[in-house]
């Protein structure tokens, strides 16, 4: 009996160190780019002729407003890929604002949060595994008809994004 509970404490402590090694020697993924793709929803504003207004960070939710006078506001909200955000950025829209989602530069009325989502997992997978991978931005574009706001060059945005994170690491 001694014998047996020896080697269950052996085995025991093998399993905890292995674990304990790979937690430590693990590669640290990181996903929090938000102050990168604050700088760069601000700067692509900006090339828009926009005037930011100010930066609202709520927990993982960014929001960044800027206004062209006399008739256009926009909000771009810097959502979280696995898609909880959609329903905030929904009930912000007012009745006459153009509502809609921005990923991987393209436009989608409503939000892609499958793709999204599938496309964040693949980038966390490729990075424990050493690979760089970045995660790609979901934005909720809430603007003024006036802004034409579908017209502006979003893929602009994703690129400035992406390689702005991959310059960080």
């Amino acid at each position: 009996m001694n014998a047996r509970l020896l080697f269950s404490l052996l085995l025991a402590a093998v399993l905890i160190g292995g674990v304990m090694l790979k937690v430590l020697a693990a590669p640290r993924v990181d996903v929090d780019a938000t102050p990168l793709m604050t700088s760069a929803m601000r700067a692509f504003l900006e090339q828009q002729g926009l005037s930011v207004l100010g930066v609202h960070q709520n927990l993982d939710l960014t929001l960044v407003d800027a206004e062209k006078r006399p008739s256009c506001r926009i909000t771009l909200a810097n959502m979280a890929p696995q898609g909880w955000h959609g329903g905030v950025v929904r009930r912000m829209a007012d009745d006459g604002a153009q509502l809609f989602f921005v990923f991987d530069g393209a436009i989608f009325p409503e939000q892609p949060a499958m793709r999204a989502r599938l496309q964040l997992y693949l980038s966390l997978i490729l990075r424990h595994l050493g690979f760089s991978a970045p995660v790609h931005p979901l934005l909720g574009v809430i603007a003024d008809k006036d802004c034409h706001a579908a017209t502006y060059p979003w893929a602009n945005l994703t690129r400035i994004a992406v390689a702005a994170e991959g310059a960080q690491r």
